[in-house]
């Protein structure tokens, strides 16, 4: 995981195991969970009573999660509905598909933005 400090002072306590970020031992997020097909952030704020939050905006902001959109590989793989006997149908039926599979979350792709708190 990358991470950045945006600003100078204090940053809020964090810690990383496997693909879970936990915020001042209150707020834990599984970054795997959060993965899309599009890229993602998380904002995560501290409210007016001291609570860490995640998604809406406190009086504090503390940090942003950064989680790139899911990569996927490609392949060719043969049509398993391609019959090129059948004449009858009039649809275009291609002999090859491409598949894709998600290539595995990693971690080392996140980027965690610290700002100062204090």
């Amino acid at each position: 995981m990358k991470v950045v400090e945006v600003s100078v002072g204090k940053k809020i306590e964090y810690s990383v195991s496997k693909s879970k970020i936990t915020f001042a031992d209150e707020l834990m997020l599984n970054c795997e969970k959060l993965e899309r097909d599009y890229d993602v952030c998380v904002d995560i704020c501290i409210d007016k009573n001291g609570m860490v939050t995640a998604g809406q905006l406190g009086e504090k902001y503390a940090a942003q999660i950064e989680i790139p959109a899911r990569q996927y590989t490609e392949r060719e793989v043969p049509n398993p509905d391609y019959d090129p006997e059948s004449e009858t149908d009039n649809t275009v039926v291609q002999e090859y598909i491409t598949e894709k599979k998600p290539v595995a979350f990693s971690m080392a792709n996140v980027t965690l933005k610290l700002y100062a708190i204090e």
